[in-house]
């Protein structure tokens, strides 16, 4: 039993060590530009065949995203949203289907936020901060 087993279980470690931070997320950053206004998204190349991105949208203050703003293949390394209003806060969800992940899950995901000419929040509240005795310097 135990040499059925050895084989099995290098396969296993083998395959846990091979995957890295991309497998289970998408490195998306957002650069935007003013005009005409435009919000592009961009991602490391996965070149893995069958790969396939999916984009989606929603406002900040949603709960619900938008149908796919786009479907793009395996060479896909970015997207531009057009699609923008100045002094809006959007949220994007970057979904990589990818049929080769050698784990159950077949997909990845990246999430950002980004708008044109958003103000500065300059206060979100007040916060009470209690110290014990123990950790204050005399």
């Amino acid at each position: 039993m135990r040499l059925k087993l050895l084989p099995v279980l290098c396969l296993i470690t083998s395959a846990a060590l091979a995957q890295t931070s991309q497998d289970f997320a998408v490195l998306v950053r957002a650069e935007v530009q003013e005009s005409p206004a435009a919000i592009t998204l961009k991602w490391p190349a996965d070149n893995s065949s069958g790969t396939t991105y999916t984009i989606y949208r929603k406002a900040k203050n949603t709960s619900r995203w938008t149908d796919s703003l786009a479907s793009m293949d395996n060479t896909a390394t970015q997207f531009t949203d057009g699609n923008v209003t100045t002094g809006t806060v959007y949220e994007y969800w970057v979904k990589k289907n990818k049929p080769s992940f050698t784990t159950s899950r077949k997909s990845a995901d990246g999430y950002i936020t980004a708008g044109i000419k958003i103000p500065a929040v300059n206060s979100r509240g007040k916060m009470i901060l209690l110290v014990d005795q123990n950790y204050v310097l005399h």
